[in-house]
């Protein structure tokens, strides 16, 4: 019989707890920063302080995150998991009116002959 223990093959450092950002965040906010476009943003649970966050909020060039963040705030009325998927799913539906209004909109700029332009440009054609 083999009495001796085995130590870990590999230990990590502690990640830096979740503690800190639930002082201004709740846990919806925390869930959609860990899972939203694929944990793009979830290093924003690890600010250690809320001006850190706010400051990489505002800067992460995602206006809907913003958007959500806010959304999902408590001054916003969000108090209860209940109440952040009764906020996402009415954003939903204001996004759904969006988009049906904008396949209704009059084509304003893409027309066959802009279309045309826009692909014989080398600047602006990326593909």
């Amino acid at each position: 019989m083999n009495t001796t223990k085995s130590k870990p093959s590999h230990t990590q450092p502690p990640a830096r707890s979740r503690v800190a950002a639930s002082e201004w965040l709740n846990p919806s906010q925390i869930a959609v920063l860990e899972t939203y476009d694929r944990g793009e943003f979830n290093h924003l649970v690890r600010c250690a302080t809320q001006e850190e966050f706010d400051a990489q909020l505002a800067q992460c060039g995602d206006s809907l995150l913003r958007f959500l963040m806010t959304d999902l705030s408590e001054q916003q009325g969000c108090t209860s998991s209940g109440d952040a998927i009764s906020q996402i799913n009415g954003s939903i539906s204001r996004l759904k009116e969006a988009l049906a209004g904008a396949y209704n909109a009059q084509d304003w700029f893409l027309d066959a002959t802009a279309r045309s332009a826009l692909q014989k440009d080398p600047i602006l054609n990326t593909q």
